[in-house]
């Protein structure tokens, strides 16, 4: 009779504790948006070559200390990467995380960029 019941609530407490933690990472997920959403920060969108997986650039960024999301803007597959010192101060160091990310696209394949261009520079 015990062992039911201590099972449903283990079952519970497992339940409970994963819903605490998709709401801890939604709401992480919010800030880093709001924070690039934001109209006093200047950010750089990376668009993404094929195949390229964007949780490698997210997370080779994020340990590099900047705060980056991955979404589509402005048409555009890639990753959104703000720049606290501003764009044009931040621009060389964040392509130099981008050109040292070695990473496995979708495929399995080996990926290295080395000429890595954002999207306000395809304009030039």
């Amino acid at each position: 009779m015990i062992v039911p019941v201590l099972a449903a609530l283990l079952v519970v407490a497992v339940v409970v504790t994963l819903l605490l933690a998709l709401k801890r990472n939604a709401a992480s997920q919010a800030r880093k948006e709001a924070t690039l959403e934001s109209p006093q920060n200047e950010t750089l969108v990376y668009p993404l070559p094929p195949g390229q997986d964007a949780a490698f650039v997210v997370a080779a960024l994020e340990r590099a200390g900047f705060v980056a999301v991955s979404e589509p803007t402005g048409g555009i597959n890639g990753v959104t990467v703000d720049c606290p010192n501003g764009a044009a101060r931040d621009r060389e160091r964040v392509r130099e995380v981008l050109q040292h990310i070695g990473s496995t696209g979708f495929e399995g394949e080996e990926m290295h960029v080395t000429d890595v261009v954002f999207a306000d520079e395809r304009d030039r």
